[in-house]
């Protein structure tokens, strides 16, 4: 060989030698360390020329550059961001598009930054912490955390990382997945849920008889200032006499702008002579609108800070309609943040509640005052009471309600000859047969949810002389006002229970067509399962004919084809069978009863042991651990389960598996344990997928699907099945029993 070509050999070795990994750190290569390789005789005894160690060293690299370039491929497709930081700098190396994406930068960008100058100014420190604890412990487990974009812009991401080696350095790497719309939605609902809460503890003070005006404005101020996050704020009734707003929270907002009257010390703020509320605490009661301020000196209704006020950072203020009329506001000041519509919005719904308290409040002081006199009046009680037996009558329409309540409207009046009555629902209108409409009316609005839905009407169909109320007294006013008050709540129920009615019919209707959806396809999957073990066996027996009958016409190639075809067969043939098991699993007969579990488990850990005797295996079974169960299906459970235990043990000399409970939450947690293989948690929710696995054929034998089976047989007995693990360091796989 001429020296030039030589040359050019020995460089092509030496750059194959420093290929970059897909990480992008450069690899020494090997070449000048590979032994010579010995010769080769022919079978006359001559000398056979090898391949020169250049050749030999690309032929060996190929396949390795071929991985790379397939890490390379999944490194850059991957969902989450994967990032390379360096060990002892924290300098950002490598990473694939998507943590560019999450970082808002270029990788260009990234290589110049370490990687807690990610993280928002004033968390750096922690971070670079957080780092070289990772460096330390060499994980760094999972937290949530967040990155800045250059432009300001916060993502949430959820962070693992760990130490990792790549040829003969170490580096630690990272993932990220971004968690900004799941952050963003727990906000939401932890939101929606502190509304609701709120919302019931004012209602249970609502249906409290015991509670006052002053009582239900306290616990509205209290869940208004909590849920704004606001340092002020008042809760107010309109007098119906005066139109004055009565403030029953005490406050120190105000000092001298105020005047404190009467023994409950409330505070009032009076009506000004052109019929408007001053200043900005009036401006949602003249407009009837609720509205938010985050710069109360520029508002239009600012009036500038009285002395002796607090200044007003933000101002928020809701007022307390029923219908179209004012009864009270909600006012909030000096939030820790800006008021959002969203804040506005929920004091709207606490409003809502509120008005609805005022108002029963208010028709609870007048029953109360006419309490002597309606106790004289027998045909109004007993008008009542007849309206009440007719709404607890089963199975009675809202219809068959209000024509009832209509018919018995007439009794309960002054003159009931010349009265008729009638309830106007929407489209829909009950009333009386001698119904007649007249000048001479009594209406009262029949409210649901605070809205008027329709209207209760009687009248008289002849003059007669004045009463309180055109030609009727006051004791009817109050009592059509009851009976429509005592309407809306029973429409209101009424449309609550046909709805739930209807949707547990929905409901029923569904399962029912889940239950046999799930039945038809258990069946058709044992149903093709089973068809297929056929065309399987016919396969596999001309496989084998093939071999047998017609070996000497076939060339090698050929008969690794037919080896391989055999082979899938019986692949194909052991999964049919785990799908069979499967579907037979699931459509077993339960037989409950008592079972001793600990007996179980030592006769299956015996039955493990003779299949190889040679093995040193420390069992440690709890005594006398009794459930109740299908005896075959938990057994199938337990084998699996100690089965799995026993495999991945077998590659350490000497192996401990445990069987025991623990107790969580009042609830008995049995558990298998080993100190074997282990598994990387990352990968945890794929052990109960069919024909997931965790670790190559090559490694352990098993098609996948005994954790499953496990799985669905615990399912069915009412519990539920999880597992923990480290790599090399053993699993525990934790189930319970319903």
């Amino acid at each position: 060989m001429s020296s030039k070509k030589k040359g050019v050999k020995q460089t092509k070795a030496k750059k194959a030698d420093s290929q970059k990994a897909p990480d992008g750190i450069k690899r020494a290569g090997k070449s000048a360390h590979l032994p010579p390789k010995k010769e080769k005789r022919t079978p006359r005894g001559s000398i056979k020329a090898s391949a020169s160690p250049a050749a030999t060293f690309k032929r060996r690299q190929e396949p390795l550059q071929k991985s790379e370039e397939r890490y390379r491929s999944l490194f850059n497709q991957a969902r989450d961001g994967i990032v390379l930081i360096d060990l002892q700098t924290g300098q950002i190396l490598d990473c694939n598009p998507e943590f560019q994406n999450l970082s808002g930068r270029k990788l260009k960008q990234l290589k110049k930054m370490k990687i807690w100058e990610l993280r928002p100014s004033g968390k750096v420190e922690a971070a670079k912490k957080k780092f070289f604890e990772v460096k330390q412990k060499g994980t760094g487990g999972s937290r949530e955390l967040e990155f800045q974009k250059p432009n300001g812009e916060l993502v949430a991401v959820e962070f693992v990382s760990k130490v990792t080696r790549i040829g003969k350095q170490q580096y630690i790497q990272s993932l990220a997945r971004n968690i900004t719309d799941r952050k963003r939605a727990e906000e939401a609902l932890q939101w929606e849920l502190a509304v609701n809460m709120a919302i019931a503890k004012l209602s249970g003070a609502l249906i409290t008889p015991s509670s006052s005006i002053q009582d239900i404005a306290n616990t509205v101020l209290y869940s208004a200032k909590i849920l704004t996050q606001s340092e002020h704020g008042y809760v107010s009734s309109i007098d119906p006499k005066t139109l004055n707003t009565i403030a029953h929270t005490l406050t120190r907002m105000m000092d001298k702008e105020c005047s404190v009257g009467g023994e409950d010390r409330r505070i009032r703020f009076p009506i000004g002579a052109d019929g408007l509320y001053p200043s900005l605490w009036g401006h949602a009661l003249n407009s009837r609108e609720a509205f938010l301020t985050n710069a109360p000196h520029k508002h239009e209704a600012s009036r500038g800070i009285p002395e002796g006020h607090i200044t007003l950072k933000n101002f928020l203020s809701v007022p307390a309609m029923i219908g179209e009329e004012l009864v009270g506001q909600i006012a909030l000041a000096n939030s820790t943040k800006d008021y959002t519509h969203r804040e506005l919005q929920a004091v709207k719904r606490l409003a809502e509640l509120y008005a609805m308290a005022v108002q029963r409040k208010r028709a609870e002081e007048v029953l109360k005052e006419r309490t002597d006199q309606l106790n004289e009046r027998v045909k109004e009680l007993n008008c009542l009471y007849s309206t009440s037996n007719l709404i607890e009558k089963q199975d009675i329409s809202i219809g068959e309600i209000l024509q009832g309540t209509v018919e018995l409207m007439p009794s309960a009046w002054l003159y009931p000859k010349i009265t008729c009555a009638r309830v106007v629902l929407k489209d829909q209108i009950f009333k009386t047969n001698n119904f007649q409409e007249t000048i001479w009316k009594q209406a009262s609005d029949i409210i649901v949810h605070g809205d008027p839905v329709g209207r209760l009407e009687v009248y008289y169909m002849e003059e007669k002389p004045e009463g309180d109320e055109g030609p009727f007294i006051a004791e009817e006013r109050t009592l059509i006002n009851a009976v429509a008050e005592r309407l809306g709540k029973i429409i209101e129920r009424k449309r609550a229970e046909e709805e739930i009615q209807k949707l547990n019919r929905s409901l029923k209707a569904k399962t029912t067509e889940l239950a046999s959806a799930n039945k038809e396809l258990e069946a058709f999957s044992y149903s093709v399962s089973h068809d297929l073990r056929a065309p399987l066996r016919a396969i596999d027996g001309f496989s084998r004919a093939l071999q047998e009958d017609y070996a000497n016409k076939l060339d090698q190639p050929g008969k690794d084809y037919l080896r391989r075809v055999s082979a899938a067969t019986q692949h194909m043939r052991q999964l049919i069978d785990d799908l069979l098991n499967l579907s037979l699993v699931m459509r077993a007969q339960m037989r409950h009863e008592k079972i001793n579990l600990s007996e179980m488990v030592r006769a299956i850990t015996a039955e493990l042991q003779n299949t190889q005797p040679e093995r040193q295996v420390e069992f440690i079974i709890e005594e006398g651990l009794l459930a109740h169960g299908d005896p075959r299906l938990l057994r199938e459970v337990l084998e699996n389960l100690l089965g799995n235990t026993w495999k991945f043990t077998e590659k350490h000399s000497k192996a401990k598996i445990e069987f025991g409970t623990v107790h969580k939450e009042e609830q008995i947690v049995y558990f298998v344990r080993d100190d074997g293989a282990g598994f990387d948690m990352t990968y945890a929710n794929k052990l109960f997928i069919p024909f997931q696995r965790l670790h190559s054929t090559a490694e352990f034998s098993g098609n996948g699907i005994g954790l499953t089976i496990a799985s669905r047989i615990i399912n069915r007995h009412g519990g539920r099945i999880w597992a923990e693990g480290e790599v090399e360091k053993g699993a525990t796989f934790y189930f319970t029993l319903g």
